[in-house]
């Protein structure tokens, strides 16, 4: 098989086409590369955790206010790193990597996996409706510095639109995948990043998140930052149009404060509105 350099594009829906399988065996048979690497278990390393806020029983009112404008942030930047259709498909498509017991080959430099998905996810039959009723995924990935540089085509039908060996994700992993970006394709855009995703993990406590969006709501393009430093959190919204949204909360303290374009920083101490410092 020769591997194809095809237009990037790709609708957010199959993001988590990038996730059908878990690890894959050796290729013994070939001494031009060193194993293969394993397939990224998530294509979101690094999510906000809503469980601080879950766990708490505070009460919806005028003393509490500042914490629950923290709160109402961090749900929605919660919801947009798991939006449906995106990372939240994930665990549909982990649960075929049973099934899809894939090896992948060495073509030109490159570990190459493919895989025909059609049939298995009821979710994706509206996918499946090609001529050939075919739903074709293949996996690259290059080794690179001290990583890989991925590559997922998509060959089956967008949309109403059929396509082959089409670029939905590229991007680039360092080989323990504490790092890296994946950049994200519409069919209907041009060749720009309809979004990319930018992680790094330093350790447990401490990672950094950086989501942009090229069309989010009304905003043209946003930025969604997200770092935690052991229990301090920090979370921001910086759309292109100069407004911004920025919220803080500390897990040990259960102090916090939130701040936007119209809003002069409001905080809280124990979960109680109180003067910021």
């Amino acid at each position: 098989m020769k591997i194809q350099q095809a237009p990037i594009v790709i609708p957010l829906i199959l993001i988590a086409l990038m996730l059908p399988l878990a690890a894959c065996s050796d290729d013994s048979t070939s001494s031009e590369l060193d194993d293969p690497p394993s397939l990224p278990s998530t294509m979101a390393p690094v999510l906000i955790n809503t469980q601080y806020f879950q766990d708490q029983s505070i009460p919806d009112d005028e003393e509490h206010s500042a914490y629950k404008r923290v709160e109402a942030m961090v749900t929605l930047g919660s919801a947009t790193f798991n939006a449906e259709g995106t990372m939240g498909m994930v665990n549909s498509f982990l649960s075929l990597a049973p099934m899809l017991n894939v090896t992948p080959e060495q073509i030109d430099g490159s570990w190459v996996w493919e895989f025909n998905v059609s049939g298995f996810l009821k979710e994706f039959e509206h996918l499946n409706q090609t001529s050939s009723n075919q739903t074709i995924v293949t996996i690259i990935a290059t080794p690179s510095g001290n990583g890989f540089e991925w590559q997922v085509l998509y060959t089956g039908l967008l949309g109403t639109i059929g396509v082959e060996d089409f670029a939905l994700i590229r991007g680039f992993t360092t080989a323990d995948y504490s790092s890296g970006e994946w950049r994200f394709y519409d069919p209907e855009g041009d060749n720009s990043p309809m979004a990319t995703y930018n992680w790094e993990i330093v350790n447990e406590a401490e990672k950094n998140v950086l989501l942009t969006i090229n069309q989010f709501g009304e905003f043209s393009e946003i930025n969604i930052s997200y770092s935690v430093q052991m229990a301090e959190h920090f979370l921001n919204f910086e759309p292109a149009d100069g407004t911004y949204s920025r919220a803080y909360w500390n897990t040990d303290t259960n102090s916090g404060w939130f701040e936007d374009f119209q809003t002069s920083r409001i905080c809280y101490t124990n979960f109680v509105n109180s003067d910021c410092s």
